[in-house]
This record gives C-alpha cells, sequence and structure tokens, in this order.
C-alpha cells in the first residue's frame, strides 16, 4: 500500500490523461466572468470520473447522430433553413446614441464577415443547443477582434455551481478533453434558453417524427418499387377439378414466364389469369402528410413550408405564417443581448466607446407588421386632424425613421445670392441697377 498523497496523485494523473474532472476550481463559483485561464481540480469523494467518461461519449455520439440527421434528413434541413433565413434575411442594424459609433461598429462587423459567423453559429445552435466562435485577435499594427466558428458537435458547456458559463470545453471522437477555452476567449449563442441556463435542441425536439419520416420514406418508396411491376397469380386446373399434371404445369410455367398486361393468351376454362397488384400501394399520401403534420407541430415551421395546407382559403395560412414570425421575434431579442455582451462590447470598446454604448438589433422578421404599424399610426393621425394625439417625431420613432439632414445656408456665407433668395421666398424681386 502505497502512501495516500501517491495514491491521489496517481489518481489525479489518470483522470487528467482521460480528460475528465469532477469539480470546477471554487474561485469561479462566486464570479459570473473569470478574469484568468480556468484551472480544474479533482476530488476523489464526490468523482465519477467512468460515469462522466460514459455520459460525454453519450453526449458525443448523440450530437454527431443529430449532426447526420440535419445533413442527409431532407425536413431537418429545412427546418433549420427556414428558422436562419427568417431570422437574418430582413437584416440588423447597430443602434447607438452616438451614430459615428453606430457606423464605425456596423463597418467593423461587415468587414470581418462577423455575420456569415453568426450565422454558422445560429444554425449549430439548432442544432445542438449552442453555438461556438473563438475570439482571435488579427495580426495588424492594432489587434482586432476576429471570429473563428467552431463545430459545436465536438465542444461542451462548462458551468460553475452558480450555473454560469466559465468555458468551453474540446473533445476528441474518444471522448477525451483536448482543448479548453475560457469563456472571454469564446463567443456562446444560445438561440432557445431552457431554465438550467443552456440552450435547447430544437432537432432534439422534432428528433423522434423526423426519424418517422426516414422510416415511412424508405418503406413507401420500397413498396411503391415492388408494385411497380406485375404480378399475376395463374390457376391451371385438371380434369374433374383435380390438379392438373405435372407437364401441364411446367408447360403453363414457360408460356407465362414473360407475361405482361399487353400479353395476349388462348386458354380454355380450366385456366385462370389474375393480376394481383393493380391496385398499387394504397394510402402512401396519407402516411407521408400525416409524417409531415408532426413534424411541423414539433418544429413550429408552417405546413406551407412544406406544400401542406389546410382550408377554402389562405387566412389559416397567413395567420399560422404570423405566428412563426412571432416565434422568430422571440428568438431575435433571446440573440440581441447575448451579441452585445461578446461581441457588440467588444468592438465598441476597440472603437473608442465602452460597453452598453450599442445595441445589436435585428430588423422586424415579419414584412406585413410595418404595414399594420403604418396603418396604426395613420388611423391615430385621422381621429383629429386639427389637433392630431401623436407628432412626427413619435411615428418616426415608432417605424424607425431618422429624422432626414437638412443643409442650413449661412445668409452671410459667400453662395449667398440676395435676388434668388427673395424669388424662392415668393417675392418679385428687383433689378439691380447697372453702375
Amino acid at each position: 500500500m502505497g502512501a495516500p498523497g501517491a495514491k491521489q496523485g496517481i489518481l489525479h494523473s489518470i483522470r487528467s490523461r482521460l480528460g475528465f474532472s469532477s469539480l470546477i476550481d471554487k474561485r469561479y463559483d462566486g464570479q459570473v466572468r473569470p478574469r484568468d485561464p480556468i484551472t480544474l481540480t479533482v476530488s476523489t469523494h464526490e468523482s465519477k470520473p467512468w460515469t462522466q467518461y460514459a455520459k460525454v461519449k453519450y453526449e458525443l455520439e448523440r450530437r454527431t447522430e443529430l449532426w447526420n440527421l440535419s445533413i442527409a434528413n431532407g425536413p431537418a434541413s429545412v427546418i433549420l433553413d427556414a428558422y436562419e433565413h427568417a431570422c437574418f434575411t430582413n437584416g440588423w442594424k447597430i443602434e447607438s446614441d452616438d451614430e459615428n459609433l453606430a457606423e464605425a461598429i456596423t463597418k467593423r462587423i461587415q468587414k470581418m464577415h462577423a455575420e456569415l459567423e453568426i450565422r454558422k453559429m445560429f444554425s449549430d445552435g439548432l442544432r445542438f443547443g449552442y453555438g461556438i466562435a473563438e475570439r482571435g485577435q488579427t495580426q495588424a499594427i492594432i489587434p482586432r477582434l476576429t471570429l473563428v466558428t467552431r463545430c459545436a458537435r465536438q465542444f461542451d458547456v462548462v458551468q460553475n455551481s452558480r450555473g454560469f458559463n466559465v468555458a468551453v470545453r474540446q473533445y476528441n471522437s474518444q471522448g477525451k478533453a483536448i482543448i479548453e477555452l475560457p469563456i472571454e476567449k469564446a463567443v456562446v449563442l444560445m438561440p432557445i434558453v431552457t431554465s438550467e441556463g443552456m440552450g435547447k435542441s430544437l432537432l432534439e425536439q422534432c428528433y423522434g417524427p423526423l426519424i418517422w419520416w426516414d422510416k415511412v420514406n424508405t418503406s413507401s418508396a420500397d413498396a411503391i418499387y415492388r408494385h411497380g411491376y406485375p404480378v399475376f397469380d395463374i390457376q391451371v386446373q385438371g380434369p374433374d377439378g383435380k390438379l392438373a399434371p405435372i407437364d401441364v404445369m411446367t408447360g403453363a410455367e414457360a408460356v407465362t414466364t414473360d407475361l405482361n398486361p399487353n400479353s395476349e393468351l388462348i386458354t380454355n376454362a380450366l385456366t385462370q389469369i389474375k393480376e394481383l397488384n393493380a391496385g398499387g400501394v394504397p394510402n402512401v399520401s396519407a402516411y407521408g402528410e400525416w409524417v409531415l403534420q408532426q413534424i411541423c407541430a414539433s418544429s413550429g415551421v408552417p405546413e406551407e413550408l412544406f406544400g401542406l395546407g389546410r382550408g377554402n382559403t389562405g387566412l389559416l395560412a397567413a395567420s399560422k405564417w404570423a405566428i412563426f414570425y412571432d416565434k422568430i421575434a422571440s428568438i431575435q431579442h433571446t440573440l440581441e443581448p447575448q451579441l452585445d455582451d461578446q461581441v457588440v462590447d467588444v468592438i465598441a470598446v476597440e472603437e473608442g466607446g465602452a460597453p452598453g454604448d450599442a445595441h445589436w438589433s435585428f430588423n422586424n422578421p415579419n414584412p406585413e407588421n410595418d404595414n399594420l404599424k403604418a396603418d396604426y399610426c395613420k388611423k391615430l393621425l385621422d381621429l383629429n386632424p386639427m389637433d392630431p394625439i401623436v407628432d412626427s417625431a413619435w411615428i418616426r420613432d415608432q417605424l424607425g425613421i431618422k429624422l432626414p439632414e437638412i443643409e442650413i445656408i449661412d445668409p452671410l456665407g459667400p453662395d449667398y445670392d440676395p435676388l434668388l433668395q427673395e424669388v424662392r421666398n415668393g417675392q418679385p424681386g428687383k433689378a439691380r441697377s447697372f453702375q
């Protein structure tokens, strides 16, 4: 038996090589954002290394399965594309009281192609619950922020006992931790957040119906393929209703080997030929529509996205699309503070501002909302045209319209012409006398 310290040292070495730990350093429990690299400690009493290892392996295999599902499953790809396009198609803007700062941040985001990286993280967030990017620095005289997206399939988010994210950890295919980044060096986006502080996978939510789609699709294709070829039942009776002799059966088989619906045969009353699969495969479309309905119900996308429709008018379809756009707007509101804390504030400091001076804001995903808002403002103005209850500044704020800049000419400036100014003011003007 060795010394207790040596025994714990061996256990620490084994667990470090396997890439798992039981407890995060206690110094991270009392702060939201650690300011130095995270360190991991091991407790011989609370650690369950093999249980943790099995959990990591399971999570990696599960995320790999979700990744393959998003690539090979048609409805899964359509769902991810629908959410991404609806969230980003109408664009975004940087809002700030300092217009110069907002313009500088917008140019930086466009120059570093941050929207592309954010879109990748958004798609991974729908797949695995969170998307991850590494914060880098450009190789310039003045280092600037840059984003490098990492595949979240191989990463796990580490939390302390208070539920705050403190690091991201990357595993290899064997479940061993190979890289660990403090949260300050990573960007983590969670489009759908749960009460536990972690992201929720949209594909996990509709995993069952997506698998049903694969099964129904494959089985229906196999059935249609089998029933695509004619199958005949040939009955040959012998004299007095007895079985036909072997030579008669063999001859009938030779004659009907290449039998098809266009074949012409001369038979007697003792021979009957029936086509078995003339009706094809029944209820194929019903099975497919049922599975698609389950996929739409679990994913939240309208049925019309998959070619399905209900009712004789478009009112029901319009209401379903409105609900979908409202869900997209809710996801956008969830993403905006995450982007402010992890991207916009960093760029604002680099551009001479301070954290909180600028904010990321998505445009309205539903174009109809702008039309409804404009009609609402018009009705408010029409209530009392002589004494409107709202002013133009309020309407511009509601519609997101900035006041246009008006160029003011100095009357005493070099371009001032008194005669031209009188004509503009509606006065007749007087010609100058010749000297």
